[in-house]
């Protein structure tokens, strides 16, 4: 059985349980290599999305925190397009979680599926629009809290015209780098 499988049925085992005596595990929506996301109801019946590190991470205190500190970030974004953390604690038997809006809908991939395999230009466009848009946000608010992101940010401020190129069938988008001054000048000003 592979490593992922495992990580799977350990997220799925978690479904139906009373996380803190306050939210029933309805249903895994996802695994990744950090954490599961489950969908959750509050026991006031409040719908929302539980994220849950994994295990074997969530001993490493720094990662835990890390973690902790993606949803603190989160709230500092301030963009219809980012989901803020409502809360965050942990499990009773010591893993880290974060309580988020649950949102609702398709993939990229189901909507690709459900269109027949190909999704058209405009919409790509438009989706690629609001995904920028919601990364600029999150970028330019994040900025002073993760020095790490400016390079990132000036791909993102730039809003330079894109250019695509395949990489192993996987669209990719390129735009110009600037230069990190201009980078925080531009989060500062606005685009």
């Amino acid at each position: 059985m592979e490593p992922t499988d495992l990580v799977t049925q350990r997220a799925q085992a978690r479904v139906g349980a009373l996380l803190n005596g306050r939210w029933r595990l309805n249903k895994l929506v996802g695994v990744g290599g950090m954490a599961a996301v489950y969908a959750a109801t509050h026991r006031n019946t409040k719908r929302v999305a539980i994220k849950i590190l994994h295990p074997e991470i969530s001993v490493d205190e720094n990662a835990r925190q890390r973690f902790l500190m993606e949803g603190y970030a989160a709230n500092q974004v301030g963009h219809r397009g980012a989901v803020a953390a409502d809360d965050d604690g942990l499990t009773e038997d010591g893993v880290a979680f974060l309580v988020m809006e649950l949102l609702e809908g398709e993939t990229l991939e189901e909507r690709g599926i459900r269109k027949g395999g190909k999704l058209l230009d405009r919409e790509v466009l438009a989706l690629m629009d609001q995904a920028l848009s919601t990364l600029e946000a999150a970028l330019c608010s994040l900025m002073t809290v993760i020095p790490v992101v400016t390079t990132v940010a000036a791909l993102l401020i730039a809003r330079a015209p894109l250019q695509t190129f395949s990489v192993s069938g996987t669209v990719t988008w390129v735009t110009r780098y600037l230069n990190a001054s201009l980078t925080t000048q531009a989060c500062q000003t606005g685009p």
